[in-house]
């Protein structure tokens, strides 16, 4: 029915995790360009905010893959036992150079359409999106038959933050010395030349089933694990996410500058995320099944309650981002840890169908939280908006105490929904 999976062990293992980590890199590169840097380049070139504001469209591929990600798993594996993930990951990406190429391509010619730009981005935010479901489809494979999924995730996690870096101070950077058309141009090349690694890179031996049912979203939440997740995903989010878009504003309300917010949510969140990352990575190798993640969200709750604490007692500027930092940290910790644990819960059958959901009902979490915690803030005040934040990830805290304690947290069955061969 399958074969022996393989260990992620030694060289040709950790070659292929860096290969993986490397194609996060590059979709996080063009989310973080498109969403940050080329609305700060569009209103520098004197187009209206409301245009500008419309750059946020880009994360809707991201929101809505769930609804297409039945279809690309299919494509994934057409035949029993033929993976045509790798194929479809380094054709993606190839694909999505082309589609930055062309405004870019334009503008040196003298065509500057803004309306091109933007619908160019949208199709590159598309195929992004649609090559990260195969991707994440292919990383859960590799490493289901040893259950170690926070090596894997650490490659996501790490590799988003690096393409955090790169898209949003380094793409400003360069496109402000060489302008924003020759810089789309080295991003194409570059998304090009960190892909080809994992085209030439051997792979350790993936789990492949044998006879596959057909991936669908009724069969996903047909199942128990699923529902948990989704449920677990709307529990662990919550707190952090309603609190995180009111960071900069407040921020920005006691003293920080627009030029140091900028490089706040810059350089700073990157290197922050990246320690976090490492953070969670030790703790998903160390702590079983749901208690890093029980630890985490203990660490979020309490940096939530020391903004709470800062902001009631008058603390300075410094000791406001600081905290804003450990913020940053924590929540790259949490991505670490609990994709980590839902990752396990997905079925053989259709990894990329069930982890994309997982993913969506975060994205959809973040969208809501965000607005939450704008009214939380706007009408009762800082100090309320976070304290709701962290009373949340404390329930959420307690409650996995309790499902840890009583083993009650959802675990990964073993079992499959494959046809019998």
């Amino acid at each position: 029915m399958s074969t022996e999976p393989g260990s992620m062990a030694g060289t040709a293992g950790a070659r292929f995790l860096l290969a993986c980590g490397a194609v996060y890199v590059s979709q996080t590169l063009v989310t973080t360009l498109a969403t940050q840097s080329m609305p700060a380049l569009l209103r520098d070139a004197g187009l209206s905010l409301q245009i500008v504001g419309l750059s946020y469209l880009f994360y809707l591929p991201w929101v809505l893959k769930f609804l297409w990600s039945p279809a690309v798993e299919r494509a994934r594996h057409p035949l029993p036992g033929n993976d045509r993930s790798v194929r479809m990951i380094v054709g993606g990406q190839c694909l999505l150079a082309l589609i930055l190429l062309l405004p870019a391509v334009l503008s040196l010619a003298g065509i500057t359409l803004p309306l091109v730009i933007g619908v160019m981005l949208l199709l590159a935010a598309l195929v992004s999106a649609s090559v990260d479901i195969v991707t994440d489809g292919l990383l859960i494979d590799t490493l289901r038959g040893e259950a170690r999924f926070d090596r894997g995730n650490l490659m996501q996690v790490g590799g988003s933050y690096v393409g955090v870096l790169l898209g949003g101070g380094g793409f400003l950077l360069v496109a402000g010395a060489t302008g924003w058309p020759r810089a789309l141009l080295i991003v194409s090349l570059l998304v090009v030349v960190i892909s080809l690694p994992l085209l030439i890179t051997r792979r350790p031996t993936v789990w492949l089933a044998g006879h596959r049912k057909r991936p669908s979203l009724l069969k996903a939440l047909a199942r128990r694990e699923i529902r948990q997740g989704l449920l677990l995903v709307l529990l662990l989010g919550a707190g952090v996410r309603t609190a995180f878009g009111m960071l900069g504003p407040m921020l920005l309300d006691h003293g920080v500058e627009l030029s140091e917010l900028g490089w706040l949510f810059g350089g700073f969140s990157a290197l922050a995320g990246l320690l976090g990352t490492l953070v969670g990575g030790i703790l998903a190798r160390f702590l079983p099944g749901w208690w890093a993640v029980t630890v985490v969200l203990a660490l979020q709750a309490l940096t939530l309650g020391g903004v709470i604490a800062g902001l009631e007692s008058g603390a300075t500027t410094s000791v406001l981002v600081t905290l804003a930092g450990g913020l940053f940290s924590s929540m790259a910790a949490g991505f670490v840890v609990i994709y980590s644990a839902l990752m396990q819960l997905t079925s053989p059958s259709q990894s990329g169908v069930d982890f994309t959901l997982f993913q969506c009902s975060d994205a959809l979490i973040a969208m809501i939280g965000g607005v939450v915690g704008g009214v939380l803030a706007q009408h009762f005040g800082y100090p309320v908006c976070f304290g709701v934040s962290a009373s949340l990830a404390l329930l959420a805290t307690l409650v996995l105490v309790s499902m840890n304690v009583r083993n009650r947290a959802p675990l990964n069955p073993h079992q499959t929904d494959l046809e019998p061969a």
